[in-house]
């Protein structure tokens, strides 16, 4: 699948969500939105597309936490024990 132009802020978005809501845990978010009957929706094309790059790319979850932790859009929230 090739990223249309113009998406690119719309995936940066997506790549916090991923980092921030599902830990990098792109299957997770997979489900969910299968569980909401999205499974066809844009957010499940994403998802399914950074499983793939993820698959192929073994870096680049730790290039996006990078960018996600860095970017001060999404603050990582403390841990308190």
């Amino acid at each position: 699948m090739t990223r249309a132009q113009g998406e690119w802020v719309t995936d940066y978005i997506r790549y916090h969500v991923l980092i921030r809501v599902f830990d990098g845990d792109a299957h997770t978010w997979l489900e969910v939105l299968e569980r909401q009957a999205r499974a066809s929706s844009a957010e499940a094309a994403f998802v399914e597309w950074i499983q793939n790059r993820l698959t192929s790319d073994p870096d680049l979850l730790g290039a996006l936490k990078n960018l996600v932790d860095t970017s001060g859009l999404w603050p990582a929230q403390e841990k308190h024990s």
